[in-house]
């Protein structure tokens, strides 16, 4: 019962942490009224799991999940926020990635202390301090990286985008990951293209800047 009870708790505060970090990656809010939407949406979004749970159940809920929630949140980031669509894709997108790291954390405790109970405590006490950590430390460079330009929006975005569609389409909509060596070894390999990729471009990009300065000076 408590478990039960502490999983729909962390349900609704992975809700809140994504809806939060969309808006502040995306450049946060500039208005109150700004601010006011955004904090509107937390508990409509709620009211809208608990109500969709009760009907069709979790498993359809998650499968829901990109059509009750994160597009409806792009949409906010959009016509509310103002933001590009390019950018709220991308801000929405590297949220969720970012919600992975309560969850390896929770999975973490959970195996080693061979408690579910554990993990779900732990995933609790973590998920506050983490969005104020990523608040801190990540979201101004990850806007930033976003927005020095379009070839540099959709580099950063490769990640976040390839991970959202990969963990749909192997993990909430089919049982792929688990069923499939290799798509498993899938996602390793999409993570050493994209540090590749993103080394070489990053590299050419600095190098433009040196020869501007040095054109320059």
């Amino acid at each position: 019962m408590v478990l039960r009870i502490l999983s729909s708790v962390n349900y609704g505060c992975v809700l809140v942490f994504g809806i939060l970090l969309s808006a502040e990656i995306s450049g946060g809010c500039e208005t109150p009224r700004q601010k006011r939407l955004v904090v509107f949406l937390c508990p409509v979004f709620l009211a809208l799991q608990v109500l969709l749970h009760g009907v069709f159940g979790l498993e359809t809920v998650k499968k829901l999940y990109p059509v009750i929630v994160h597009l409806p949140l792009m949409l906010l980031l959009v016509f509310a926020l103002k933001r590009t669509i390019g950018v709220a894709l991308i801000s929405v997108y590297t949220a969720y990635l970012c919600c992975e790291l309560p969850n390896w954390v929770r999975m973490v405790v959970a195996m080693a202390a061979r408690s579910e109970l554990a993990g779900q405590i732990c995933y609790t006490a973590l998920i506050v301090p983490l969005f104020f950590i990523l608040r801190r430390y990540f979201v101004r460079a990850a806007h930033e990286a976003m927005t020095c330009s379009r070839a540099a929006l959709w580099l950063f975005g490769a990640l976040p985008v390839s991970y959202y569609f990969f963990d749909y389409a192997t993990t909430i909509y089919s049982n792929a990951l688990y069923s499939n060596d290799a798509i498993s070894e899938s996602l390793p390999a999409v993570l050493v293209t994209f540090y590749v990729v993103f080394l070489t471009a990053y590299h050419a990009q600095a190098e433009r800047g040196r020869q501007a300065e040095l054109q320059s000076s």
